[in-house]
C-alpha cells in the first residue's frame, strides 16, 4: 500500500513539469497560429470572422490534457515503459519525416519505421567494428518496438474517443473547387491535441522503483532490466480534414470508429510481439502504412461523393451561422434549409432581406434540419441587434472566391483565394463521406 501511494504521489509531481517545458509553450503558440490562418480565411472569403482563435486553442489544451490523463492512467496499468534510445529514436526520426511531409509528424510513422528498422538490424552480425553501419545496427536492436507501438496504439485509442466527443472543435468554413471545376461549400476540419503524458522510463535518473519490488506480470511492455522512474513526455496528435459531402460533425464521428480499431488493433499486436518478432515486423508494417490506406480510403470515397453545401432549387442551405448573431440565438445551425421568411418563399440568400423588411422589427422563419423535419423559429429584431441574421449561405452561381491550397501540409500551405467561373448547376444532396 505505501508503494502505490508514493507511487501516485510521484505521478502528481510531474504535471506541473509540463509548465517548466518549452515545447508546452511552443505548442500553444502553433495550435494558436495554425487557427489564425483559418479566421484569415474566412475574412477573405466572407468578410466575417466565425472561428475564434483563442477559443479553440483553450479547446485544443483541455480536450488534450483530459486526454493526456486518461492515456497516462490507461499506458501506466499497461506498464509501457521507454527507455531513453526509444524516445531519442522517436523524436528524431519524427522530426526527419516531418521535413518531407508534415502528416509524417505522426508518431505512427516514426514507430513503423523504427519497428521496421530494427527488425532488420537483428540480422546484421555484432562485431567489434567502429563502422557507422555497425553502429547504427547495434542502436536500432537497442530499440523496444513493441513499446513504441504500445504507445503509439494508446493515442491513437484516445484520439478516437476525442473524436467523438469533441464534436464542435476546430471546425471553420470555406468554399473550394469541386471535382466538377465548380466551387462547393466545406469545411476544414483541424483538431489538435497536446497529450502531457507521464510514463515509465527506464534508468538514471529515472530510476526509483526496482523490478525486484513489483508484481511478476508487469511492467507488461518493456526490453529492459534497470529500476523505472516516472517522467513528463509531451506528445502531440492532430486531425486533418476536409467535410464535403455531410456536415463535419458527421465526418468526425465517422472518422472516430476507424482510428479507434486501429489503436486496438496495433495494441493487440503490439503485445504479440513480445513473444513472435514476426509480429513485431507486422505490427511495425501496420503503424506505418494504416494512416496513408484510411488516408486513400478517404480520397476514393470523392469520386462517388454528392457536395451538400451547394445551391438548392428551394430554400437556402446554410454554410454557417455568426457566433452571437440573431440566426445563431434562433438555433440556426449549418446544413439547415430555410424555405420561408416572414411567409415570403426564399431560394437565394438575396431572398431573405427584402422578406425581413417587411417587418422590420420581426423575423420568423420556416427552417428544414439536417434531419428533414420542418421547425419554426421567430425573434424580435431589436435596434442595435447585428445589422443582418449573421448567416453564411452556401455557394451559388454567383459565388467565385474559394480557397486554393495544400490542405494537409500544416506548415507549407498557403492562403490563396482564387477566382473560378461556374458552369452548369452541380446536382444537389447529402451523400457519402469524402475528403479532398
Amino acid at each position: 500500500m505505501d508503494f502505490w501511494f508514493a507511487f501516485l504521489i510521484d505521478f502528481l509531481k510531474q504535471i506541473p513539469q509540463f509548465f517548466l517545458s518549452p515545447v508546452f509553450y511552443l505548442f500553444l503558440f502553433f495550435i494558436f497560429l495554425q487557427y489564425r490562418r483559418l479566421v484569415i480565411t474566412e475574412r477573405r472569403l466572407f468578410h466575417v470572422r466565425i472561428t475564434s482563435p483563442g477559443r479553440e486553442t483553450l479547446l485544443a489544451l483541455g480536450y488534450g490534457a483530459a486526454g493526456g490523463l486518461a492515456a497516462s492512467i490507461f499506458l501506466l496499468v499497461l506498464g509501457v515503459a521507454l527507455s531513453s534510445v526509444d524516445v531519442a529514436a522517436l523524436w528524431i526520426v519524427s522530426a526527419v519525416l516531418a521535413l518531407f511531409q508534415s502528416r509524417f509528424l505522426s508518431a505512427s510513422y516514426a514507430a513503423g519505421l523504427l519497428g521496421i528498422l530494427s527488425f532488420i538490424a537483428r540480422f546484421i552480425p555484432a562485431g567489434e567494428s567502429s563502422g557507422f553501419l555497425f553502429q547504427a545496427a547495434e542502436w536500432l536492436r537497442s530499440i523496444h518496438a513493441p513499446s513504441l507501438l504500445a504507445l503509439v496504439a494508446v493515442l491513437h485509442l484516445v484520439e478516437g474517443v476525442l473524436l467523438r466527443r469533441s464534436a464542435e472543435q476546430g471546425f471553420s468554413p470555406a468554399f473550394v473547387a469541386g471535382k466538377r471545376g465548380q466551387i462547393i461549400g466545406a469545411y476544414q476540419i483541424r483538431k489538435f491535441w497536446f497529450f502531457p503524458l507521464v510514463l515509465l522510463f527506464s534508468g538514471e535518473p529515472a530510476g526509483r522503483y526496482e523490478l525486484a519490488a513489483l508484481s511478476s506480470w508487469w511492467p507488461w511492455f518493456y526490453g529492459g532490466t534497470a529500476a523505472l522512474g516516472l517522467l513528463p513526455f509531451p506528445a502531440a496528435i492532430s486531425y486533418t480534414d476536409l467535410a464535403v459531402s455531410s456536415v463535419p460533425q458527421e465526418k468526425v464521428r465517422r472518422a472516430a470508429k476507424p482510428v479507434f480499431l486501429y489503436g486496438i488493433g496495433l495494441l493487440l499486436l503490439a503485445y504479440a510481439a513480445k513473444y513472435w518478432m514476426l509480429a513485431g515486423l507486422l505490427a511495425s508494417i501496420v503503424a506505418l502504412t494504416a494512416p496513408e490506406w484510411m488516408r486513400l480510403y478517404s480520397k476514393l470515397k470523392q469520386r462517388t461523393a454528392v457536395p451538400f453545401y451547394v445551391k438548392l432549387n428551394k430554400g437556402v442551405r446554410v454554410l454557417a451561422v455568426i457566433p452571437g448573431s440573431p440566426a445563431d440565438e434562433m438555433e440556426i445551425v449549418t446544413g439547415d434549409i430555410i424555405t420561408r421568411v416572414n411567409g415570403n418563399d426564399v431560394n437565394a440568400i438575396e431572398d431573405i432581406y427584402p422578406a425581413l423588411q417587411q417587418q422590420s422589427a420581426f423575423c420568423k422563419m420556416e427552417v428544414i434540419n439536417r434531419e428533414g423535419h420542418v421547425k419554426y423559429v421567430q425573434r424580435s429584431l431589436y435596434q442595435g441587434d447585428h445589422h443582418q441574421l449573421g448567416i453564411v449561405a452556401a455557394s451559388d452561381a454567383r459565388t467565385t472566391g474559394y480557397v486554393k491550397g495544400q490542405w494537409f501540409d500544416l506548415f507549407h500551405s498557403k492562403i490563396e483565394i482564387d477566382k473560378l467561373s461556374q458552369g452548369d448547376p452541380v446536382e444537389t444532396g447529402q451523400g457519402k463521406d469524402v475528403t479532398l
